[in-house]
């Protein structure tokens, strides 16, 4: 079964990208855009892949610091235990995916950084739609990832 994208762009100077999730993967106080309650750095919690350079799609959480709001902070920190615990990396790796672990994911950089780089998958030319020409480079709708 395959749930829809929303899509959107964000970044700031010199570093533009384009992020994209499901409804479900997604909250915010008030129904907030993703980007605006990310830019609010409160009352939010997402789950979502962001694409900042063709051919590597960032799986990203991101919450408020911990500073901000504790409770959120923990729960964006259990999930990010999950899914590094999860069988996700195998299951790329069996997809014929390569993948690199997060690099800022201790503890104290998931409390003190909104977003956290879980890992990142990096697709080949071949995992690459061919009618990418014309479109923004970053386009979410340019990747053809399988996770099936």
């Amino acid at each position: 079964m395959s749930e829809s994208l929303k899509c959107g762009e964000g970044g700031g100077a010199g570093n533009s990208s384009v992020f994209c999730y499901p409804d479900r993967w997604v909250w915010a106080k008030d129904s907030v855009d993703v980007l605006a309650a990310y830019k609010k750095k409160k009352d939010f919690f997402h789950v979502l892949w962001q694409v900042n350079t063709p051919g590597q799609v960032d799986l990203r959480v991101e919450s408020p610091s911990h500073n901000v709001d504790r409770s959120l902070n923990e729960i964006k920190c259990d999930v990010i235990a999950s899914l590094l615990s999860s069988k996700l990396a195998s299951k790329m790796i069996e997809k014929g995916y390569d993948h690199e672990i997060g690099r800022a994911i201790s503890t104290d950089e998931q409390r003190d950084n909104r977003s956290t780089k879980v890992f990142r998958v990096i697709l080949g030319d071949s995992q690459l739609k061919a009618h990418c020409e014309g479109k923004h480079p970053n386009s979410a709708r340019c990747l053809r990832l399988d996770c099936g």
